[in-house]
């Protein structure tokens, strides 16, 4: 049985994810977007606007194309992916006909998120853009609800193909190709315009730029008429790359090394540990800005309930959620089918979708074809608990700009590959200047590692342990938070921490290390760990990680944080603490007890001062 929410109960706790959305009219699903022309800073655009029906017939999309005022092509093509809880909106601006116009914030060039990150200021710049609200949110419509996802089991079977499919390879990524297909058939607009099929790009954010990061594995297609088409560049913004990794870390990823490729391979390892808040935050978001309000497929239903039932996860619905996630939604499984240049942004501080997605594609990629045009930029961007400042988004629209104009108009110089690296600031350190690295690889970017003995972290964790700061470190507190996590420095009973002096400072680029010996009372139990900058009474968290102990014996570990690009002040303190229960960031364990550790050592990686850029 489907479930319901009361949308009013919980609309206050996804304010970052709720977006307006206007419904498209309702037209025929298989008649041409209707086009009008529309205004903005007294320049004139073409809007088509309308509801398409998908490839499998079982939903409609509702759909937005935007188009130079003149001219009938054949025009490159951008299509826009949106955010979780997002629409077709999310990446458009109103026209000055539209009631809700705002002229301090629809401009062509836009503000905020949108900066130069909108449907009409690619359309001013020359391109059609494609803006659509995903599969089975807001106000798209289900043709067909006897169709069954591919992902329907006995278990749960009422699981219709026109809902929410969570990004899977074969219906929200066939709906973009079915989308574009049409557009260069000519079938899909009212106007009598052409566009390129050879330059097509694709961008997104978040939900969007898992998607978008999957078009460029599955990258060429052939139109309803079966002309092909291949995807030229992609853009790709906080997304992730191994779907199962990003939501349930096992401690395994390293940003140097490519993890297996291989589904049965990956998906043999250990558990990981559940992200329980951001799955929850989500899961609110599925269920208030799906199309039918409260209903989801019941795998979904399925898969959730298991996944924060906890261990030990040994069951069909487990091995069927982790299978799937890989198999049918994570890039970094699927076969590549062309080179497709890539400029990714993630965040250093995105607790969700962190650097290594993109870093551990990044290396793949390279190690498939090392000449493949990649570039990655590593920031403070992206979900919580990052800061997002302005000149730091400024930089990376930018930085998209001159790759889809290169790739899709043939302006501008052709952009470098390599990885580039901005310092995280937090918003109370005033006017500290802002760094930023540029180098061919994430390695050149750093100059070997700093080596820390942590003998004294000898001890025992307790999973039973009260900790306040835990609360603190949600990245869905109750009250909002502003620029970085800081607290006191008391360390909770049932927890360990070492604090070693930086009279030099340090400054931090890369994922550190940490080893030791753990002797668990049980299996399925997980350490979790805090790195914290310290001055006076203050900690300021700078990095995490968690890893799955591989089971009740003695055993030693090796595991990485998630990174950061940071700056330890002169005269600050590094500190690295330990836990045995990290709720509500992470599920607490159900296997509650003790773990015994010992020789603690610690790796931080340093920024090569060399890779400094100028300027």
């Amino acid at each position: 049985m489907r479930r319901s929410v009361i949308v009013a109960a919980v609309m206050c706790l996804l304010g970052s994810v709720v977006i307006s959305t206007n419904p498209a009219p309702a037209l025929g699903a298989s008649k041409p977007l209707r086009c009008k022309t529309e205004t903005l800073q007294g320049k004139k655009f073409r809007f088509c606007r309308g509801l398409v029906k998908s490839k499998d017939k079982t939903v409609v999309l509702d759909t937005d194309v935007t188009l130079p005022a003149r001219g009938d092509g054949p025009f490159p093509v951008i299509v826009m992916l949106h955010g979780l809880g997002g629409s077709k909106t999310s990446y458009e601006v109103r026209f000055e006909s539209d009631p809700q116009h705002d002229p301090a914030k629809d401009t062509i060039e836009g503000v905020g998120g949108r900066y130069r990150y909108n449907n009409v200021w690619f359309a001013s710049r020359g391109y059609a853009v494609i803006n659509y609200t995903a599969r089975g949110w807001h106000e798209d419509e289900c043709l067909d609800d006897t169709v069954m996802s591919s992902d329907a089991r006995p278990d749960y079977a009422d699981s219709p193909a026109c809902m929410i499919q969570l990004n899977h390879k074969e219906y929200e990524i066939k709906d973009t190709h079915h989308l574009i297909g049409r557009l260069v058939d000519q079938t899909l607009l009212s106007a009598d315009v052409s566009v390129n099929r050879k330059r097509i790009g694709a961008t997104g954010v978040s939900y969007g730029g898992g998607h978008t990061w999957m078009l460029t594995r599955d990258s060429r297609w052939t139109s309803p008429k079966g002309r092909s088409i291949k995807l030229r560049v992609a853009a790709p913004l906080i997304g992730w790359t191994d779907m199962l990794d990003a939501l349930a870390p096992n401690g395994t990823t390293h940003a140097n090394l490519i993890p297996p490729t291989d589904v049965a391979e990956r998906a043999a390892q250990r558990p990981g540990v559940i992200k329980q808040s951001y799955i929850n935050r989500f899961w609110t978001g599925l269920n208030i800005y799906s199309a039918t309000q409260g209903d989801l497929p019941d795998y979904l239903n399925a898969w959730r309930d298991r996944a924060l039932d906890g261990e030990p996860y040994n069951d069909e619905t487990y091995t069927h959620l982790v299978d799937s996630m890989l198999r049918n939604r994570s890039a970094f499984y699927m076969e590549k089918e062309a080179i497709v240049p890539t400029v990714s942004v993630q965040g250093w501080t995105d607790h969700i979708f962190p650097a290594v997605q993109s870093l551990g594609m990044v290396n793949r990629l390279w190690a498939e074809n090392p000449e493949h045009p990649l570039k990655v930029l590593l920031n403070d961007f992206g979900h919580p608990i990052a800061q997002n400042p302005a000149d730091v988004m400024t930089y990376g629209s930018n930085l998209i700009n001159d790759w889809l104009d290169f790739y899709l108009r043939g302006k501008g110089q052709k952009p470098s590959s390599g990885v580039e690296s901005f310092e995280t600031v937090c918003n109370e350190a005033g006017e500290q200047e802002m760094s930023n690295y540029v180098a061919g690889s994430f390695d050149a970017l750093q100059s070997g590692t700093q080596s820390f003995d942590m003998s004294l972290l000898t001890g025992t964790l307790d999973s039973s342990v009260n900790d306040p700061h835990a609360s603190a470190l949600d990245p869905f507190p109750l009250a909002p938070v502003s620029g970085c996590r800081d607290t006191d420095t008391a360390v909770a009973q049932g927890n360990l921490a070492a604090t070693v002096a930086l009279p030099e400072g340090l400054d931090m680029l890369g994922l550190p290390t940490v080893s030791f010996e753990a002797d668990p009372e049980f299996a399925d139990m997980y350490v979790a760990f805090r790195l914290w900058d310290v001055s006076g009474d203050v900690q300021v968290l700078v990095d995490r990680g968690v890893v799955r102990l591989g089971s009740d014996e003695a055993q030693t570990v090796i595991t990485r944080l998630q990174g950061n690009n940071y700056e330890f002040q002169p005269g600050h303190s590094l500190k690295l603490e330990l836990t045995a229960n990290d709720s509500p960031s992470f599920r607490s364990s159900n296997a509650q007890g003790t773990i015994d550790i010992s020789d603690v050592m610690f790796e931080v990686p340093v920024a090569n001062d060399a890779a400094r850029a100028q300027g």
